[in-house]
């Protein structure tokens, strides 16, 4: 099964593709000019929780630069 919603946008132009295959969760996260960086987790909940610290550190990061 797929995720209903597999592209969410995040802050900052960063987006996040979540995808079920036969024994997990993956989400891969795309931020502007950085590497897609790859998150692993049983189900759904868990994957978006792993996913949500390299999505605020980038989010802080571009802050911090303006």
């Amino acid at each position: 099964m797929t995720d209903p919603h597999p592209h969410q946008s995040g802050p900052e132009g960063s987006t996040i593709r979540l995808r079920q295959t036969d024994a997990q969760w993956v989400a891969v996260i795309n931020q502007p000019a950085e590497r897609p960086s790859i998150v692993l987790a049983a189900d759904r909940e868990a994957v978006l929780a792993k996913a949500q610290p390299s999505i605020e550190a980038h989010s802080h990061a571009c802050q911090e630069y303006l």
